[in-house]
């Protein structure tokens, strides 16, 4: 982890590192410290890696798939997210989304008078 964390692959130490990191917080050792510096250390530097791999939400390569392997729980979730949001973007870019509409709120407000 020390050397480079975004080629460990955290799925296969436990689907659920992180969290599995977090409790390990929560006991009285002198390595707890540690523990913690390190997984957040270790989610700096994989954050890019799945940054990177959410730009690429319309491709799928094997870099991509190789990449998805290697992530626990908390990690597929936010590259999930990142492209969904990816998808999203490309289609208001595109203008297929839909028309945005004057939210019900809006429309039954009516200015104070004095």
């Amino acid at each position: 982890m020390a050397a480079d964390a975004s080629i460990v692959n955290l799925h296969k130490l436990g689907p659920h590192f992180y969290d599995f990191g977090v409790h390990l917080q929560d006991l009285y050792h002198q390595e707890v410290a540690n523990i913690g510096s390190m997984l957040t250390q270790a989610f700096i530097d994989r954050f890019r890696v799945i940054f990177e791999t959410s730009l690429l939400a319309g491709t799928v390569d094997e870099r991509s798939s190789a990449v998805q392997q290697k992530l626990d729980a908390l990690e597929k979730a936010l590259l999930g997210i990142g492209q969904e949001s990816r998808r999203d973007r490309d289609r208001w870019l595109r203008e297929q989304t839909h028309i945005i509409e004057t939210a019900s709120m809006v429309q039954t407000y009516r200015k104070r008078k004095r």
